[in-house]
């Protein structure tokens, strides 16, 4: 049979008659193109240790010891099984014996040394999947993977630049991880091979990255909970009593970006920023990207929940009072298209400490 790289196979031992042992050590041993993965032992989880000296040393270990002190007479088709997972090619052994505890000799499973092989087939050479790259920016840290159409080999795959050169700051890892802070920017094209084990080749394939002078619009970094809104230019999901410093921590190039308050001034960084401030992606004094922050519950601008915020949405539900653009979205909390008595009552229930807006 043959097996292909990353297969998981398995081989059973099994027990015809009184094997004649009843405490010694059952020995596997196998070729380096697979990696031992679990062992049982009469159907339960064995613990398999590898020997590091004496006769037995490079081999895998399972302590044996029948509890009642006979032999081991059961006959039994699972007596012992051992899993591997393939992780080279060519063709692979695995061998088991056993050693008596008591006389220190070696005995046999079957009468002789059993062994199994079988073939490992060759993959196929790898076909690089990757043309172009997401553009990088100038001083800002980046990180993509360049891909293979054989991803299942991707663990056993390196990555090689042939000709060419990534800008200044970049480099490509073995992975295919293309990383660093780019120090240069402009177009670029380099070409790549991709390797699977030793002499299994791509052919050259050329990939193009650009490396922008600087970012032209706000995003967050993986995994924040905050939400551009890119129609309405709303930064939603902010909760109160947050910090400019902590709301600049959640975007990308941090040292580019400001907050400023509902009025245009640079809030300042003890203050709290509430709905109607605003966050700018800035060149210099210039403003290249700007969204208005909308905090939940938040209808009053200062950052704060507070009965203020509650009255007013009340009010408003009541056409007592006007709100509108961020205020009005701060008010939605319950995520309908319009105010509600829900919203004013979650907003209340926050602030006494009976309900979570955020959580």
């Amino acid at each position: 049979a043959k097996a292909s790289l990353g297969d998981f196979v398995e081989v059973r031992a099994a027990v015809t008659e009184n094997c004649g042992i009843s405490a010694g050590t059952l020995f596997f041993a196998f070729t380096d193109n697979l990696e031992f993965v679990s062992a049982t032992l009469l159907g339960a989880s064995a613990e398999a240790v590898m020997a590091t000296e004496g006769e037995n040393s490079g081999a895998y270990g399972i302590i044996l010891l029948d509890a009642t002190g006979s032999a081991y007479t059961s006959v039994t088709d699972n007596f012992c099984g051992v899993s591997f997972r393939v992780i080279g090619t060519g063709e692979a052994k695995i061998s088991l014996w056993l050693y008596d505890g008591i006389t220190n000799t070696f005995e046999n499973i079957t009468g002789n040394r059993p062994e199994v092989s079988f073939g490992i087939s060759v993959p196929d050479a790898p076909v690089v999947k990757t043309s172009s790259l997401p553009d990088a920016y100038l001083g800002r840290a980046y990180s993509t993977m360049l891909e293979t159409e054989n991803a299942q080999y991707s663990e056993w795959t390196e990555w090689e630049i042939t000709d060419g050169d990534l800008p200044d700051g970049l480099t490509l890892l073995n992975d295919g991880t293309i990383c660093g802070t780019p120090e240069e920017y402009g177009s670029f094209r380099f070409k790549v091979t991709a390797e699977i084990l030793e002499g299994i080749i791509s052919e050259e394939k050329e990939i193009s990255l650009k490396v922008e002078e600087r970012p032209k619009e706000l995003e967050l970094i993986d995994g924040s909970k905050y939400i551009i809104d890119a129609e309405n230019k709303y930064l939603k999901n902010v909760p109160a009593e947050v910090n400019p410093s902590e709301l600049i921590s959640q975007f990308l190039s941090p040292e580019m970006i400001k907050v400023f308050d509902a009025d245009g001034s640079e809030l300042a960084s003890d203050g709290y920023v509430g709905t109607g401030c605003t966050v700018s992606l800035m060149n210099g004094e210039d403003k290249l990207d700007t969204l208005t922050v909308v905090v939940k519950g938040d209808v009053s601008g200062d950052g704060e929940i507070a009965t203020i915020d509650f009255q007013r949405i009340r009010a408003y539900y009541l056409d007592k009072y006007d709100l509108s653009g961020a205020y009005l979205e701060a008010a939605l909390v319950a995520g309908n298209e319009t105010v509600a008595t829900i919203d004013f009552q979650r907003v209340r229930a926050h602030y006494l400490g009976k309900y979570n807006l955020y959580a």
